[in-house]
């Protein structure tokens, strides 16, 4: 399943059997990329649907966000100090 698609098992399998695979991952593609142009949008006015906001935000009231200027300042995390062998 693409990333930020939600759809019962049932409904992906048969999106997937009737469009092809190309079309379904294109169809994915594109709901993905319209749903994170619409969570930019929403930043951009100020506004934000989920109860965790960006990084550099705070939720304010009802769906309002405003800076945290504890995060703001962070801008590069550095996870070199990890080792994956």
């Amino acid at each position: 399943m693409a990333e930020g698609i939600v759809v019962s098992e049932a409904a992906s399998s048969s999106l997937r059997h009737i469009l092809g695979e190309e079309a379904w991952l294109k169809f994915c593609n594109v709901m993905s990329t319209r749903s994170k142009q619409g969570l930019r949008a929403l930043a951009a006015k100020g506004k934000w649907p989920n109860a965790s906001p960006p990084l550099g935000y705070i939720k304010a009231r009802d769906a309002d966000i405003k800076v945290n200027h504890a995060e703001v300042s962070i801008r590069y995390l550095d996870f070199s100090y990890f080792s994956l062998s």
